[in-house]
């Protein structure tokens, strides 16, 4: 069985020529990928690309702006909720009854608006690791709660921000 050595990608450069010059070892192997040798559109998608890319840096990077999220509601219910991070990374929930509230099956990270809706709601959390969770999950009517829910490698653990 014989290897293909690809050839290596540079470092990027911080000029627009410098980039386009870095594109041709990935359009090669692109090439090879997908059978398109010598296809002159490869290399136009890929210099679209790159011109729509954010300048290069050698200083530390960082995030000059955020994103926009769409708010996941939880359905209201009195009964099971499995937290699940694929309905969005930000969701609301409504706290009505007693609420079996599940960690996550997925390695996630999700903030949670908790509005408490009635008086004397419940959350029973099952499937989380830790001690504390930070302020406790009051019973008044229109309480609010931000809870970070957080799973990496099987182990969840959630945190509770009393907001009033």
């Amino acid at each position: 069985m014989s290897s293909t050595n690809f050839p290596a990608i540079p470092d990027p450069i911080p000029t627009l020529e410098g980039l386009y010059a870095s594109i041709l070892p990935l359009k090669q192997a692109m090439e090879m990928l997908v059978g398109t040798r010598g296809n002159q559109s490869v290399v136009d998608g890929l210099a679209t690309a790159a011109t729509q890319l954010p300048p290069y840096s050698t200083a530390s990077e960082s995030m000059t702006s955020g994103y926009n999220l769409t708010t996941y509601k939880i359905p209201d219910t009195t009964g099971v909720i499995r937290l699940d991070a694929r309905r969005g990374l930000i969701q609301r929930l409504s706290n009505t009854a007693i609420t079996d509230v599940y960690a996550p099956f997925y390695d996630c990270v999700m903030t949670i608006l908790i509005i408490n809706a009635t008086a004397t709601p419940v959350i029973v959390w099952h499937g989380f690791t830790g001690g504390t969770h930070g302020d406790p999950i009051t019973s008044n009517p229109d309480d609010r709660f931000l809870v970070w829910v957080v799973r990496v490698d099987g182990v969840a653990t959630y945190q509770v921000q009393a907001l009033q």
